[in-house]
């Protein structure tokens, strides 16, 4: 078992959140959300103390009273779940800190914090989004933390899965490597990454035939997942399917955002396509094709009264549609039940029938019924020619839509996968209730106490779809049955809200007597609705008690509405309740009584999904999704379940699709435009709503009319800010749009955001750069640029890599060739950044990156982004080329600071130059740069400039390099202080690095002073401040420091951490290799290893004198000097620490003279 499992407390935040106390569940124990991600936010601090006032403007935003209250608040929620771990806080009194040796994180887990955990084992940790279940704080701070640790999680994960298919392949495990890319498609279908690793698979083991079906499966899951089929060019060229890739980059160019998108209907529609042949052809009757046409006569016959449109075929076939023109929120129902009773209808001889069936959300393109029916019939038309006669075919669309009311089976046929319909399910016995027992004896209490002799009682359950008002209507009419009392059920359908009296006359045409005989007296209206009132009176006995329920009043036509007001007038003589449910949207009689279904809680909801799942395998984190999902509607539950039971992914069933859709088409089109707009935005406040005013062009009272309609149709929830009223509903919202009108959503979301507010559009970039990335709008370069150099200044220096790599992704989209040039610098000015701190200065990458930028350089360039390429050069020549050169260009870096009006700049430049003054052994020169580098970024005065990061980070190093030349001309006290001070202002928007440089340098100073033990804790908290990082050159020094103490303690095993740091510094960072070749020599010395030792010190003698490194020739000579004595030649070693005394000197370099001075007495004393 891993170390990081036996700790106390395990945390999980990916997906479901979680924790879990000495092995106890206590996630019920912590039941606001605001606790739990104070709780997620220190957990993933490891350790790092985090300002009380930060954590309070974080989760309560400034605009809201009492933050600091609320944070005591949740501070006590999470102090009396942790009582039994009484070390799990590091005590502070401004500031935060849990004691990351006491906490397991799984996000911690996946992006390795945990050093001994495989990739698999990282893997394992992949459940979800951080935070995925969660309502998060509207906080621009809190939005831009969650996004890189979003941002962070996804590429670790995707570079694990490469990284163990790599080990895999490796190792010849070619099988297991094609089982684990299946269950990452399974995982995230979503996901083109992981179906590119399964088809890459499937090629490389020489599988042609199931890549390519590998690679119809990803752009079918595109286009379930993301309404788009576009596959990217990575995924395409695996299979070489250029022409692909030709077409889909027709469809590059951005939308312009300037008006909320007109929009374009979606609408679940469902097709039954009827084939209807001859068995024999009598060539001798008058007409032999008059029976076909009699059987088409019936057929449309029967579906013109079920309410469907009809379109007839060439060669006899129709094509029969539910959802348009009437809109429907269960075509697929209708169209099943239609398919059920032609099946048993009577044709004509010598006709067969075949079917097959089609249900989807579409996009209505046209208003013409058969340019709507044409997508969908080839699909329904294909079944209905391979079906035997009377046999109806679905496809699987359909059959996810069905399978709750319809039996289906599955069958293999002509090398096709078919679901065939079987029947209409009989009505179960009714389910069991979960939650609803106040609301149960509400209305056993009224029926206990219904008058006699008086008119009935009415009670309406009204309630969101789905939310089981269908359910506890049921429960009541089985309660009356049992407990001796009459009950008729009548059903308002959807589909007949034109037809009069249509639930009575269902009613009594499904019983014994038919309604025909009531009718058939009748010749008016009145007369009719008299005869029927009497008919749904009739009792067993006189005096039974009579319970009438119609449910979905919604759906019922006026002559029913006016046959229910004319029943509750009617006195009668034993007690009668008219029971009868409806949606809010539908207004009932101010003389009815009503009773309101909520939501149900979470601890209902969980009691509900473990019964309807208890023939399922499902986890524990899957049951825990699902009622996140479901918010309390019991249909979405158990939707969710049914289809997790097929197979699919827990999110937005085709049933809740449809009904989504169904509810945005019944919206005006300004509404609809409004409610999508606000599904890409994610919520909808003040600021928004003023925004979409001003871009549909009408007033403030009529933006508020829109919002009115939208909570009367159920999508969303009362007050403001407003959200949606399940997150499955904003889901839906946000797939049933069609991918033009998606893209150009995001761009104007984007532009709402940059617009809103200037210094929050700032902090929020990252979300404005995935808007337009959505959107393919060319600012997105630009934006993931913000993004990235704001994700430098909190450290994120991988998450800001892949903002950068995004930016340079978006150039393309830039059509302009000025601008393209001017967003390019941009990005390479950011990429140079980011690899001077993961790959080095010296390395490679860096040099290409800052190489590109001066050939993009021009004169007119922004002068802040001149100075960062002229930085850029002086980073990359100090790291490479002699000292002189960097010289050059850092007094060529002085001199533009000097035409600018800026002291950051100008402090820049100083510590350039001190460095450079330090590395060549200038010290009182070095020392006079940076303290004048320090006295000018003191006094920076421009506090909200996007450089003020960048100048608090340059004092910060400044500030370990002055303590460094300070211990090297013997001011080791002073040198001590100032290193520590660098350290200080942990809870400073300042970078890591440095703080990490400044933590180097007093691991350096305690090693002059010969102090073992402190060098050692202070390489340890050196190495624990680079553990979490990409930082390559700072985690290879800290594990060499480290290795040091290990070898002046008699540990060999420390040489081979210094070896590793002198190869990485060869390729990162060339000029701090002859450090690091001393720092082994000294390591070997200490062993005994004095041969081996004078090599390193050869080398680094070669080094000095390559780059004129002469900081660290008096420790060269020193270490020579030693190795000489110990091998004997007595007059070599004499001459080294002479001639170190004396360079020393000059160079004002106290501590390698004086080390030079104590050699040399007790050598000589010694002779």
């Amino acid at each position: 078992m891993h170390p990081s499992l036996t700790r106390p407390i395990q945390l999980r935040l990916l997906g479901e959140f979680d924790v879990a106390v000495n092995d106890i569940s206590a996630t019920r124990k912590i039941s606001y959300t605001k606790p739990r991600l104070l709780l997620a936010i220190l957990a993933v601090s490891q350790g790092k103390p985090l300002a009380r006032s930060k954590l309070a403007n974080m989760l309560w935003p400034a605009s809201q009273q009492d933050s600091r209250a609320n944070l005591r608040h949740a501070l006590f929620v999470l102090r009396r779940l942790f009582e039994s771990v009484p070390d799990i806080w590091l005590p502070s009194r401004h500031t935060l800190a849990l004691n990351p040796d006491a906490i397991m994180v799984d996000a911690l887990a996946v992006t390795g914090g945990y050093t001994d955990l495989n990739y698999l084992d990282r893997l394992d940790y992949d459940r979800g989004s951080l935070l995925e279940h969660m309502e998060l704080p509207d906080s621009s701070t809190f939005t831009a933390w969650h996004n890189n640790w979003q941002a962070r999680i996804e590429r670790d994960m995707a570079e694990c899965r490469e990284r163990l298919i790599g080990q895999l392949m490796d190792q010849g495990e070619h099988d297991l490597a094609i089982r684990h890319a299946k269950r990452w498609v399974q995982q995230h279908p979503g996901d083109e990454s992981t179906h590119r690793h399964l088809i890459r698979l499937l090629r490389d083991t020489g599988n042609d035939e199931a890549a390519l079906l590998a690679l119809e499966h990803c752009r079918q899951m595109l286009r379930e997942h993301h309404n788009q089929d576009v596959l990217s060019d990575q995924t395409l060229t695996l299979l070489n399917r250029t022409s692909v890739l030709a077409v889909n980059a027709t469809d590059s160019k951005p939308e312009p955002a300037h008006a909320l998108v007109p929009s374009r209907e979606y609408r679940p529609l469902a097709v039954l396509g009827v084939a209807l042949m001859l068995d024999t052809l009598d060539v001798e009757q008058d007409n032999p094709l008059q029976g076909l046409q009699t059987a088409i006569d019936r057929i449309r016959s029967r579906a013109e009264a079920a309410g469907a449109q009809i379109q007839p075929g060439l060669d006899g076939s129709l094509l029969i549609v539910f959802g348009f023109p009437t809109l429907a929120e269960r075509p697929a129902h209708l169209c099943a039940s239609l398919a059920c009773a032609l099946r048993e209808s009577v044709l004509p001889d010598g006709i067969c029938i075949g079917m097959g069936m089609h249900a989807d959300v579409a996009m209505l393109h046209s208003s013409d019924p058969a340019q709507i029916a044409r997508p969908l019939s080839q699909h329904a038309m294909k079944l209905a020619y391979l079906a035997e006669p009377n046999e109806v075919l679905l496809t699987a669309s359909t059959r996810d839509r069905i399978v709750g009311q319809f039996a289906v089976h599955y069958e293999t046929r002509y090398d096709h996968e078919l679901y065939v319909l079987d029947a209409q399910r009989d009505i179960r016995p009714v389910e069991r209730m979960f939650g609803r027992m106040r609301e149960f004896d509400t209305l056993v209490r009224l029926w206990a106490r219904l008058p006699k002799a008086q008119i009935p009682t009415s009670m309406v359950v009204r309630g969101d779809p789905g939310v089981g008002k269908s359910l506890l209507i049921s429960v009541m009419a089985e309660y009356v049955r049992r407990t001796g009392g009459d009950v008729r059920m009548l059903y308002s359908e959807e589909g007949y809200e034109s037809k009069p009296f249509h639930p009575v006359r269902s009613h009594f045409a499904a019983g014994p007597s038919s309604s025909a005989g009531i009718e058939s007296t009748q010749n008016t209206r009145a007369g009719m609705m008299e005869a029927l009132i009497s008919a749904l009176l009739q009792r067993s006995s006189p005096d039974a008690s009579l319970l009438i329920i119609w449910e979905d009043l919604h759906w019922a036509d006026p002559s029913s509405i006016a046959l229910v007001s004319a029943l509750l007038k009617r006195k009668q003589s034993a007690p009668t309740l008219i029971l009868m449910s409806a949606r809010n949207e539908f207004e009932t009689n101010e003389s009815w009584n009503e009773l309101q279904l909520m939501p149900l809680d979470r601890r209902a909801m969980a009691e509900l999904v473990i019964h309807r799942a208890r023939s399922q395998r499902l986890t524990l984190s899957q049951r825990d999704q699902i009622v996140e999902q479901a918010s309390g509607i019991p249909l979405f539950a158990e939707e969710i379940v049914r289809q997790v039971a097929l197979g699919a992914e827990i999110g937005a069933t085709p049933i809740i699709l449809d009904l989504i859709s169904a509810r945005i088409s019944a919206l005006d089109p300004a509404a609809r435009q409004l409610v999508q707009f606000a599904a890409v935005a994610g919520n909808i406040d003040d600021s928004l709503l003023a925004y979409a005013a001003q871009k549909l062009n009408i007033t403030s009272r009529q933006i508020q009319a829109l919002m009115t309609q939208l909570r009367q149709h159920g999508l969303v929830a009362e007050g403001m800010p407003a959200r949606f009223c399940h997150d499955l509903t904003r889901v839906a919202v946000y797939q049933t749009m069609d991918p033009v009108q998606r893209k150009q959503q995001h761009a104007n979301v984007a532009q709402f955001l940059i617009h809103r507010d200037v210094q929050q559009a700032q902090a929020q970039a990252v979300c404005i750069a995935q808007h337009l990335d959505a959107s393919k709008h060319p600012d997105a370069c630009h934006w993931w640029c913000v993004a990235g150099r704001d994700a430098l200044t909190q450290s994120a220096t991988s998450e800001a890599q892949t903002m950068a790599d995004r930016a340079l992704h978006a150039l393309e989209r830039i059509s302009d060739e000025r601008k393209r040039r001017k967003a390019e610098f941009e990005c390479q000015l950011l990429r140079g950044s980011i690899l001077t701190l993961l790959k080095g200065g010296g390395a490679a990458e860096t040099s290409r990156a800052y190489e590109r930028v001066v050939e993009l350089h021009r004169q007119d360039d922004d002068p802040d982004m001149q100075f960062q390429m002229q930085w850029g050069e002086w980073v990359v020549a100090f790291n490479t080329q002699i000292h002189a050169v960097a010289l050059r260009l850092a007094e060529n870096l002085l001199q533009h600071a000097e035409q600018r009006d800026s002291d950051i700049v100008l402090g820049s430049a100083q510590y350039a130059i001190g460095q450079t003054r330090l590395f060549m052994g200038d010290a009182a020169r070095a020392e006079r740069w940076l303290r004048a580098a320090l006295h000018t970024l003191g006094r920076r005065a421009v506090a909200g400039h996007h450089m003020t990061a960048w100048g608090t980070e340059t004092a910060h190093s400044a500030r370990g390099m002055l303590a460094w030349v300070l211990a090297l001309q013997g001011r080791d006290e002073e040198g001590m202080r100032i290193a520590q001070e660098g350290l200080a202002g942990r809870d400073e928007s300042v970078q890591k690095p440095s703080r990490i440089l400044c933590q180097a340098v007093l691991c350096e100073l305690h090693r002059l002073r010969g102090d073992v033990e402190s060098t050692q804790a202070a390489a340890q908290a050196l190495k624990s401040s680079t553990k979490d990082t990409s930082l390559v050159f700072w985690r290879a020094l800290a594990d060499g420091m480290m290795g040091w103490t290990a070898a002046h303690r008699g540990d060999q095993r420390g040489l081979h951490a210094i070896e590793h740091a002198v190869q990485v510094a060869s390729r990162a960072m060339p000029v701090w290799q002859s450090p690091l070749e001393l720092l082994l020599a000294d390591s070997r010395n200490s062993l005994g290893q004095t041969e081996l030792a004078l090599e390193c010190i050869e080398r680094a003698g070669d080094l000095i004198e390559h780059y004129g490194t002469h900081l660290i020739r008096g420790a060269y000579l020193c270490q020579r000097g030693t190795a000489f004595a110990v091998t004997g030649r007595s007059d070599g070693a004499i001459s080294c620490w002479q001639q170190a005394i004396v360079e020393s000197r000059r160079l004002g370099l106290s501590v390698y003279a004086r080390r030079a001075e104590i050699q040399l007495k007790a050598h000589l004393h010694a002779a």
